[in-house]
């Protein structure tokens, strides 16, 4: 696949330059045939001898030619050469700097490929159209659930006891610590499952110790 993008990618070059070539002959002929066209006339309006308007003429063809070809063919170079340099710097950064090139390409999409009435991430969805079943393609969005009663009860279990029935928190005294202790130990029993209700604590108890330990005095 990739030998045949290059040679694809080489064709389209080669096509390109040729019609840059063409565009330049064109253009450089219709320039000649007036430069030459106003030489000759205003030769003749000088004098009336043949040889002298037909030497001017082709004088002006000869010079007019070389001039402009040259100029063309730096015209072209440079173009090409601007090309080429734009296409190394694209495939630089398709290859070091990808997550921009894929924001870029993001953000450059019509609308109806990000969204078609209440229908979200259609370019995603066509993409993968081939691929996923049509109940796949069509369902809306699903969270994805946190196993907290899991955490609770074995690998956070002590960080959660730690936390919540540290000296801290007890001398805080939001919260009646038998009370806590019961809702854990129910808990790693299996009794009950409290994994939110316990989040809950440990996520107040964390922001209090970052932020509010100047002021957690017990409401009376």
């Amino acid at each position: 696949m990739e030998v045949t993008q290059h040679g694809q990618e080489a064709h389209g070059h080669d096509i390109s330059a040729r019609l840059n070539w063409l565009r330049a002959g064109v253009l450089g002929a219709n320039d000649g045939i007036v430069s030459v066209a106003g030489l000759v006339v205003g030769v003749a309006g000088a004098t009336q001898d043949r040889t002298a308007i037909l030497t001017a003429g082709v004088a002006g063809v000869v010079a007019g030619a070389l001039s402009m070809a040259g100029g063309e063919f730096v015209s072209v170079s440079t173009q090409r050469d601007t090309e080429k340099a734009m296409i190394e710097l694209e495939r630089w950064e398709l290859e070091t700097l990808p997550d921009h090139e894929l924001a870029e390409l993001a953000l450059g999409l019509p609308d109806e490929l990000k969204l078609s009435g209440k229908t979200g991430k259609v370019a995603l969805r066509e993409a993968f159209a081939a691929d996923l079943p049509a109940e796949i393609l069509a369902r809306g969005k699903a969270g994805f659930g946190v196993p907290l009663g899991r955490w609770f009860r074995e690998d956070l279990r002590e960080l959660a006891a730690d936390l919540l029935l540290g000296a801290t928190a007890t001398r805080r005294g939001l919260f009646r610590r038998e009370g806590v202790a019961g809702l854990l130990d129910d808990h790693a029993a299996g009794r009950r499952d409290h994994g939110e209700r316990i989040w809950a604590l440990v996520m107040l108890e964390l922001w209090l110790e970052r932020y509010g330990d100047g002021d957690t005095s017990p409401a009376s």
